[in-house]
Formats: C-alpha cells, structure tokens, sequence
C-alpha cells in the first residue's frame, strides 16, 4: 500500500498517470506472475533452508537466459550452454549433494515452491523487458505493486500459514 501511494505521488508529480497503461495486457499479466514469486518464496523459505532457497532463487539468471532463446530468438553459444549447464548441475548438487534420501520431503517441497519463484522472476523481467517499450518504470511499478496484494490475500486465505501473513 505504501509503495502503491508513493508510486502514485511520484506519477502524479511526472504527470505519467495516464489511462492508456491500464490498456497494456503487461500492466495486468505482470502482477500475476509477480504473485508467484512473493508466494514462492514465502511458502518455500519455511520449508527449505535459506542456504537453498538463495542459490534457487539466484537460477532466475539461468531462467531469463533460457526463456530468451526461445522467446526472443538470443542466440545461446556453446560457452553460455556449458555455463546454464554448470550453473543447473552446481544448483542441484549443493542443494541435495546427490542423496535426495538426506533431503527432508518438506524440504523438496520447498525447494520445489523457491524454484517456482525463481522462474516467475525470469518471466517478470521477460514482461519488463515487453512492457517498458511501451510504459514507463513508474507505470510498470505501479501496476507490480497496487495489484499484488489482493491475490496475495486470496492465496493467503486459501492456503493459510504464513502467506495470510504476508497478504
């Protein structure tokens, strides 16, 4: 709410509070995917250990590199493949150093959650990148924060624990 406010006031002050941005399918999509991401970790990190849940969500780099391939046709040369490649192996072995039986199942289950936030950041930057050819920052903000909250809370009521606390 305090970020919605500001965004606003500072949108107010550029004078870039225009309807044609609630037009744009990124100004609504965005947010749903940034939903993702605050659930994720939020859900996850109770269920993982923050050591994972940091080297999960720090994949989102292997993510957007992978989601511009196919999306935006970047070319992905031999030296960047072996970099996604050991970026992937290193991830998995520091997280279940290859015996998934040491590996609690809540932990798995958490890791599997970060993970999902960690593609959900790959996909906001790939929206960013969309949208901000036809918004600007504080137009893409405002929409990545005035509309995160209420699926939050629907998440939050839905599935209780500490996503009620973080809608």
């Amino acid at each position: 709410l305090i970020v919605t406010l500001v965004c606003l006031g500072f949108m107010l002050y550029r004078r870039t509070l225009k309807r044609s941005m609630f037009r744009r399918w990124e100004f609504w999509v965005a947010p749903i995917v940034n939903t993702g991401v605050v659930a994720g970790v939020f859900y996850g990190e109770t269920l993982t250990t923050a050591a994972s849940a940091g080297l999960i969500i720090g994949t989102n780099v292997l993510f957007v590199t992978i989601f511009s391939f196919f999306l935006n046709k970047e070319k992905v040369r031999p030296l960047r493949a072996l970099g996604l490649f050991l970026g992937f192996f290193g991830l998995v072995t520091i997280t279940t150093k290859w015996d998934l039986a040491m590996v609690g199942e809540d932990q798995l289950v958490g890791d599997r959650f970060v993970l999902m936030a960690a593609i959900c950041i790959a996909l906001v930057v790939m929206l960013s990148q969309r949208a901000l050819k036809h918004m600007t920052y504080d137009q893409l903000t405002l929409g990545l924060h005035m509309l995160l909250p209420l699926p939050l809370l629907s998440l939050g009521l839905q599935l209780g624990g500490v996503l009620a606390v973080a809608g």
